[in-house]
């Protein structure tokens, strides 16, 4: 059977192309531009045509889809015109789902390093897990999925349109709920519904596994039926991580359950937030069998994936990260690790908004935190296929948290060349381009 998927070098549909094709099905797609993912997706044997056109779907059987690809895409409607099957994504990840012993990570935050995490420990216990992820894995040789020979797959589940509900895993995780995707939601009510209903479609014979620590989880939480575990930094959940000690660019510390002591473990990923990505990690490969010893083995050899707290490089003696975070909780997060990690270095973020309409939502909740980050510099809101809002920019958001605007990415490079100073540490934020921010800076081009 020949697939064609629109949009295949994103990071989800790259992962479901990646799957299908180990699968023995005929995979070919389309993506609008030359990207990392789609060189990788060729270096498989995979067919992939650069622009969106009606004659790329000839000859195929099925055709699959994002939620992000609209109604009018030439290629959609061309295989309608041709009764070809026109399959969301969310539908093809939940028939590959019913054929193994699954485990969905979901939650607004933490997601990709909290499946990155079980995923790296069940491959270093030798269970060959199939693998749907996303972000770059290091140890998948940079790829985020992988078709395994073992019975568990494990895969992020998707909040963000609510299709993470057609979703029936033996086991699920929770990592937090927060206000986000309120276009889609409306209001945080409804995503604490949404949680809830993803929650009680765990297997009968499965377990929930949510962190407590956020206040929104911890109400659901209450509300579950299926068997389940809390964990956290709280007193009360199951499992808990004590003696928490940052050391360089990791941290070390002790996991309990129940009290208990299990035993240590040593993180190379930093920041509070990553202990308890952690602890979610541990809980589900315990419920899964694997001994402590090896669950500790393989978070120490675990890295984070693409663009989660990602080095970069060093030039001219200034250290530059990179970080998915966009949303206000995620850059608290990520601004407590990155002064842990460097305390006797100047910190010096650079932050570009995701989408006019979650920044005009979450207005509030971005000029609290942005207020509380010294040397902050902030770029051109990402537009990611939104038309501008009135009122809406970073020039204003900058204004507002005494911050410094900088234009365009572009004109962020020259600003942070007259500004960075050796011996600096820079950290860029945000979901869009900003992650070219180093190529740019160093000169060597963008990915």
């Amino acid at each position: 059977m020949k697939v064609h998927i629109v949009g295949i070098g994103g990071i989800g549909m790259s992962g479901i192309a990646l799957i299908l094709k180990d699968r023995g099905f005929d995979v070919q797609g389309s993506d609008i531009k030359e990207r990392i993912m789609v060189k990788k997706l060729r270096d498989k044997g995979i067919r992939v045509f650069i622009g969106h056109r009606a004659e790329n779907v000839e000859g195929a059987d099925v055709l699959i889809h994002s939620s992000a690809v609209r109604e009018n895409n030439p290629e959609i409607k061309e295989a309608k015109r041709r009764g070809i099957p026109v399959i969301p994504r969310s539908d093809v990840l939940a028939d590959i789902m019913k054929l193994t012993e699954s485990i969905a990570v979901a939650g607004t935050h933490g997601k990709t390093t909290t499946s990155s995490m079980i995923s790296r420990i069940l491959y270093g216990a030798g269970l060959k897990p199939t693998i749907l992820v996303g972000g770059s894995l290091s140890f998948l040789g940079g790829y985020n999925a992988v078709q395994g020979e073992g019975k568990w797959l494990v895969a992020e589940a998707d909040e963000s349109d609510g299709t993470f509900l057609k979703l029936n895993p033996t086991l699920s995780v929770i990592t937090n709920i927060d206000a986000d995707h309120l276009d889609y939601y409306g209001s945080l009510e409804n995503i604490k519904e949404a949680f809830l209903e993803f929650a009680n479609r765990t297997s009968f014979y499965g377990k929930l596994f949510a962190c407590i620590d956020c206040e929104n989880t911890r109400d659901i939480y209450q509300k579950v039926y299926k068997r389940k575990n809390s964990f956290g930094l709280s007193k009360d959940a199951d499992f808990q991580a004590k003696d928490i000690t940052p050391l360089g660019l990791g941290t070390v510390f002790e996991v309990l359950y129940r009290e208990k002591k299990l035993g240590r473990v040593k993180l190379n990923v930093p920041g509070r937030h990553n202990v308890v990505n952690a602890l979610g990690a541990v809980a589900v490969s315990l419920e899964v069998g694997i001994p402590f010893n090896e669950i500790a083995q393989g978070l120490e050899e675990f890295r984070n994936a693409r663009r989660r707290m990602e080095l970069k490089g060093s030039y001219n003696g200034i250290t530059f990260f990179d970080d998915y975070g966009h949303h206000p909780t995620e850059i608290e997060a990520s601004y407590r690790a990155i002064k842990e990690a460097f305390p006797d270095r100047r910190i010096v973020i650079l932050f570009q908004p995701h989408r006019y309409t979650r920044t005009a939502a979450l207005w509030k909740e971005f000029v609290r935190v942005l207020k509380g980050i010294d040397n902050l510099y902030i770029c051109d809101i990402y537009p990611a296929g939104e038309r501008p809002i009135e009122g809406i920019t970073a020039e204003t958001l900058a204004k507002e948290v005494g911050a410094l605007y900088c234009g365009s990415l572009k004109e962020a490079v020259e600003v942070l060349r007259r500004e960075l100073l050796p011996g600096d540490v820079l950290l860029t934020l945000g979901a869009g381009d900003v992650t070219n921010f180093f190529k740019l800076y160093t000169g060597e081009g963008i990915e």
